[in-house]
């Protein structure tokens, strides 16, 4: 046989395991059963906590629920209805905890509260990440104050209550049907797509993991729910 010997054998070794430590870091996952597809996103004004669960449902739920009680007293002392599906963001799914914020779309981005105007506006995604990158456990210098922005640049609406714009831009989306102890298995699903298909995404910032919940609680309870997942994808 030929043999190849000196700069040309290290060369192509060196390359050869590059390739399998970037094959080993892919979602070992099979996504040939979930359609997933290349979509536009638009900006919505949303409402959102940001929260905390140990990983089971019930944990999720009872969060959820909590932050779902603190957002409805915003829009009722603002006037605001919401326009569409419950929205869970991804910040962290841990050996342990999850770390989410539960979102509602609002009608409108401009509203009256406390007696101020208040305007939500999109923020500097890498003002996000940075803040997020810097310090996340990091506590705000002062009180939140009703109209300011936090040091992410969210717009502060109470102790808890943040508003922005939502994601706009390219997305990888998949439709789901079932329980939602199977939506970490879609988000994988979908990472492992993007890397294999070339598709670059970040998930800090604006790039975080959307799904969307279509169900009513007794459909979710059965296991019948009707989900949307999106992986924000660079350009």
């Amino acid at each position: 046989g030929l043999y190849i010997h000196g700069v040309p054998d290290s060369l192509l070794q060196t390359s050869l395991a590059n390739l399998s430590g970037m094959m080993a870091g892919f979602p070992n996952v099979d996504y040939s059963d979930l359609p997933i597809r290349v979509i536009d996103m638009t900006a919505k004004p949303i409402l959102f906590v940001s929260t905390k669960a140990q990983r089971t449902l019930e944990d999720v739920d009872t969060a959820s629920d909590a932050a779902m009680t603190q957002i409805q007293a915003i829009m009722s002392k603002a006037g605001l209805t919401a326009v569409g599906p419950p929205m869970t963001i991804t910040t962290n799914w841990g050996d342990d905890a999850y770390t989410f914020d539960y979102a509602i779309p609002v009608n409108k981005a401009t509203f009256t509260l406390d007696g101020k105007e208040l305007t939500i506006t999109g923020i500097d995604p890498d003002v996000v990440r940075s803040a997020v990158e810097d310090d996340d456990s990091a506590a705000e210098p002062t009180a939140p104050v009703v109209g300011e922005k936090d040091r992410k640049g969210y717009l502060v609406l109470s102790d808890n209550v943040r508003a922005t714009q939502s994601y706009a831009g390219k997305a990888l989306y998949a439709e789901y049907k079932g329980s939602p102890a199977a939506l970490p298995l879609l988000r994988l699903k979908e990472r492992a797509y993007a890397e294999t298909h070339g598709y670059k995404y970040s998930e800090a910032g604006q790039g975080r993991f959307i799904d969307e919940s279509l169900s009513l609680p007794e459909d979710i309870y059965l296991g019948n729910g009707e989900y949307r997942v999106y992986l924000p994808i660079l350009p």
